[in-house]
């Protein structure tokens, strides 16, 4: 029983991400692929294969969040990123827009 809780409490605090560990961060690669100079993820939220996302039926799990991209002056931007992952493990839609959306 003390077992389980040592268990319950760790994916508590790292927050269940290392379930999708791959699929987060061939995500957050795309981020960082949009970058010019440096990109800093600000935060990120997985959704399992109930929520629908556009015509993709097949998605396993959808990863939304925000990042800061930093201009060539030091000046940071901020930006919001959305990933529909497949069965398979690949991305089939990545969108990425300026500001903050709130998801």
């Amino acid at each position: 029983m003390r077992l389980l809780g040592i268990v319950v409490l760790a994916m508590l605090l790292t927050g269940c991400d290392f379930f999708y560990k791959s699929e987060i961060e061939s995500c957050h690669d795309k981020v960082h692929g949009k970058a010019k100079y440096q990109a800093e993820i600000i935060s990120t939220e997985v959704r399992d294969k109930g929520y629908t996302y556009g015509e993709f039926e097949s998605n396993k799990i959808i990863i939304e969040g925000q990042a800061k991209l930093q201009n060539g002056y030091g000046a940071w931007s901020n930006y919001s990123y959305s990933c529909a992952v497949l069965e398979s493990g690949m991305i089939s839609k990545f969108e990425f827009e300026e500001g903050y959306k709130a998801f």
